[in-house]
């Protein structure tokens, strides 16, 4: 007898259309979808795990040269998880436009009906992809809109993916620790390693490691907690240039793992061989 399928397992195999919970037009120009996506200099999900409001302000409500939203639209804007899939982040009407080109020039209002969904509901990666121009009117891409997953709650912060799959920004850090997240903190808090933080910007690389009393998780607080630097000389002179460079750029991932037992020069010796192995730059004094 075969077992019920779960609900997650249900949404990968018979993927609902979004418009199927949303209901909104799908005819004329009434409704725009924004995709945003690292631009080089942020992640828009960092930012919404900082503030969500404050991070659908910046990301749909910004102008560029061309006007692409109109006074009287609906505006759905998605955010790109590391995963691929995008988080519907906020269904808003715009409500007033000043036409000043390359600022924040629209004034968007949440619709209250699409609240509950906002933060919650997760889109498998359009197929074919959306591209650079990534705010498209609904009509044309609604037919490859399907929702991968509802979570139970706002977006904190991804699952916790196994030790060897980590790959994580500063800004998510905060917000997991923030929000209490034990899969990630209990998997952490204890477990010793040497790790890797990558500046997504400039592509430098700086390995460090943790052991003793601290674990990766506290260790990787000593990083969100001052700003980015946790203490090395090299990131203190980087972030001198500009204090919110970490939150922005430095992306942590794990090398290699160690038990309890394992003595601390050893994971010093080994965290010495990664640096000599990967050729860390921000690592040479």
């Amino acid at each position: 007898m075969r077992r019920p399928l779960l609900y997650r397992e249900c949404l990968m195999q018979h993927p609902i259309p979004l418009n199927d919970i949303l209901h909104l037009p799908t005819q004329g120009d009434k409704v725009k979808a924004k995709f945003s996506k690292f631009n080089g200099e942020e992640d828009p999900i960092d930012t919404y795990l900082d503030d969500p409001n404050a991070s659908v302000d910046t990301w749909l409500n910004w102008r560029g040269q061309r006007n692409v939203l109109s006074v009287g639209q609906t505006a759905l804007l998605f955010m790109r998880l590391p995963d691929g899939c995008y988080l519907l982040t906020a269904v808003r009407k715009v409500v007033a436009d000043t036409g000043v080109p390359n600022s924040h020039a629209y004034t968007t209002e949440d619709i209250p009906e699409f609240l509950p969904y906002c933060g919650r509901i997760v889109i498998l990666p359009p197929d074919p992809p959306i591209g650079m121009t990534y705010i498209q009117f609904y009509q044309s891409v609604v037919d490859r809109l399907f929702v991968h997953e509802i979570l139970p709650e706002q977006y904190s912060g991804s699952k916790f993916p196994g030790v060897n799959n980590i790959r994580i920004s500063l800004s998510e850090i905060r917000a997991l620790d923030t929000r209490k997240r034990l899969d990630w903190i209990n998997a952490l808090n204890h477990q010793k390693g040497v790790y890797l933080i990558t500046d997504k910007k400039t592509g430098k690389k700086y390995v460090g490691s943790a052991y003793g009393a601290e674990g990766l998780w506290q260790r990787w607080l000593a990083y969100c907690y001052t700003g980015g630097h946790g203490g090395n000389v090299e990131l203190i002179k980087l972030l001198k240039q500009d204090e919110n460079y970490g939150v922005k750029n430095f992306e942590f991932a794990v090398l290699e793992t160690f038990g309890s037992a394992t003595p601390d020069q050893a994971i010093i010796e080994r965290e010495q061989w990664w640096k000599e192995t990967l050729r860390t730059e921000l690592n040479r004094n």
